[in-house]
This record gives structure tokens, C-alpha cells and sequence, in this order.
């Protein structure tokens, strides 16, 4: 907005930018921005042009002096739902839509630099139970992916599915090392009537849109998929302890507020025990995870209520 000239810019006009994620490199901003199956590196020190430079003709980014990369780390038919860089800024990961009837591989990790593929696994579950929302077992979009805290120097990462679990991977052994199911914040009469025609049990699992290490990698955060069909019209997050696996809190609005949901989370740069929260109509929610009444709030949001859970994993 209200930008010089003289500045380079991107712009779309075709399909919906998903995620934009910014790193610094040696005081150089870098952007990674997810635009269905295509992944596009913005080098703005490299960017001599001071035209603008459109993310969908193949002419505007053949040219020299853009800064700019494209790659498809899931192929033609994938879309990209989210992409982290790691500490250091040399790999992108990024998660997509694919599920195992259509693609094994739903998580890649690519090395910024070269754009080679450096690793790729299934983040799906073995289960076949019917899911809030309409997810099926085996086949589960990966919805959100983060790379661990601070201390773990992208050692671990952590995948949010449609199933409503989190999972935390352990990069080094290139194994699942954790699985947190989330649960639904307040069981109605709704929910626990569902049936199915298949035969299938309902689970009580919301989606789980995002979940994420804290920055000294001692809890992992998930955030629930609001779904009013089902009666889920309130922003819902859950804290888990990493090493022992139990349910820590449950972060939870009333019904209605806010949109009747969220879509995003972060933790902040500068004090540890923070985690902001985007809620789907606007407002954001500050959370102080380390004083267990230390809620602030940004534009029109009153209040949260952070309860503690009794019952573990």
C-alpha cells in the first residue's frame, strides 16, 4: 500500500495467494509466497526493475533483475496449502492437498538455493473413521506445517491434517514422533447424534487448521477448523505438552464471537510465552501462554477463556 513507484511489485490474477512467509538472509528480506502448485521466491535485493512483476506471465519473470524463482515441489495438480522456511533460511518446506489415492508424498522439502528436492514423506494415518466436516481416514490433506522452535534448529516439524491431528516429525530419523488428536470444545447434542451410512462411528475431531512448537519447543498448539454445520462457531486452541503428550489447556471463545472461528496463529519473535491469534472476522487475540490469566486484545475482541483441561491424551 502506498508504495513508491520506483518500487518492484508483485501482483496476481488468477488463482488466490494462499500463504506469503518472509526470512531474512544476511538482512535481506526473501519471500516464499504459495499460489496453488507453485511456489514463488522474491529476492527484493535482486529486484533491479522497478516494474511490476506479475506472478502468473511466464514474460514478466523471464527477465533478469526480478529477484524472482518459481518451482513445483508437488507437481502440476497439487496445491500448496502451506510452506515454512527453516532457521537458517536454506529450505522450504511446504504441505499440499494431495492424498494417498492421488500422491504418496504430501509433504516436500526443498533447498532454496538450487530448488532441488530434498526430502518428501506421507504425514497420513492408518485409520478409517468418519470425520467432522467431511474428512476421510487414509486420506488426509495436510493443512498447515511448521518447523520447530528455536532451540531445535529445524530438527522437528510439526503437520496439521483435516483429520484433526497434529503430528510432530522428527527430521533426522524422518519419522513421526508425536500425534496429538484434537477434541471438540463442547460436545453437543448435535455432534454426538451423528450418523452415518457407511457404518462408520463419527468421531468428535474438528479439523485441526494449524498447529505449531512453541519457541522453546516444550508445547505444541493446535487450532480447530470452525464448521457451523457442526457446531463449531468458536475459536478453539489446544495446548499439549510435547514430551509427555498430555493435553495441557484448551484456549476457547463463546460461540459466535470473533467470526465464529479463526484461521491463523503465531508465536512472537520477542517474548517466547506470546501467541497472537487472527480470528475470522478481524480481530486479534493476544495470548499470553505463560500467566494462566494473561489474555490481551487488539481491536474489538473482549476476551478469551483459557481453561484447564483435567482429562490427558
Amino acid at each position: 500500500t502506498n508504495q513508491p513507484t520506483n518500487q518492484p511489485s508483485l501482483s496476481t490474477n488468477a488463482l488466490n495467494v494462499i500463504k506469503i512467509k518472509i526470512k531474512m538472509i544476511t538482512d535481506t528480506p526473501i519471500l516464499a509466497i504459495a499460489c496453488g502448485p507453485t511456489v514463488t521466491t522474491w529476492d527484493i535485493a535482486q529486484s533491479t526493475t522497478s516494474q511490476q512483476s506479475n506472478l502468473f506471465s511466464a514474460s514478466a519473470l523471464a527477465g533478469a533483475g526480478t529477484g524472482i524463482e518459481q518451482f513445483k515441489p508437488h507437481g502440476n495438480d497439487n496445491i500448496v496449502n502451506d510452506l515454512a522456511w527453516n532457521h537458517n533460511g536454506q529450505v522450504i518446506v511446504t504441505c499440499s492437498n494431495a492424498t494417498s489415492t492421488r500422491h504418496p508424498h504430501n509433504v516436500v522439502l526443498t533447498h532454496y538455493a538450487t530448488r532441488s528436492k530434498l526430502e518428501s514423506f506421507s504425514n497420513f494415518h492408518n485409520h478409517s473413521t468418519q470425520l467432522l466436516g467431511g474428512g476421510g481416514g487414509g486420506g488426509e490433506e495436510a493443512t498447515s506445517i511448521t518447523f520447530g522452535g528455536k532451540s531445535a534448529k529445524s530438527r522437528y516439524l510439526c503437520v496439521s491434517d483435516s483429520s484433526g491431528i497434529a503430528s510432530v516429525w522428527d527430521m533426522k530419523k524422518v519419522s513421526r514422533v508425536r500425534s496429538f488428536k484434537l477434541k471438540h470444545p463442547v460436545l453437543s447434542s448435535k455432534i454426538s447424534s451423528i450418523s452415518t451410512t457407511t457404518g462408520s462411528t463419527a468421531t468428535n475431531r474438528p479439523s485441526c487448521v494449524k498447529s505449531a512448537m512453541d519457541p522453546s519447543d516444550t508445547h505444541v498448539v493446535a487450532l480447530h477448523g470452525s464448521s457451523p454445520s457442526f457446531g463449531i462457531n468458536r475459536i478453539a486452541l489446544e495446548m499439549f505438552h510435547l514430551k509427555t503428550g498430555s493435553r495441557v489447556a484448551l484456549l476457547s471463545t463463546p460461540e459466535y464471537q470473533y467470526g465464529g472461528g479463526a484461521d491463523c496463529f503465531e508465536f512472537s519473535s520477542f517474548d517466547d510465552g506470546l501467541l497472537l491469534v487472527g480470528a475470522k472476522d478481524g480481530s486479534l487475540l493476544l495470548w499470553d501462554c505463560a500467566a494462566s490469566s494473561g489474555i490481551a486484545n487488539h481491536g474489538h475482541a473482549t476476551s478469551l477463556t483459557k481453561q484447564q483441561q483435567q482429562q490427558q491424551q
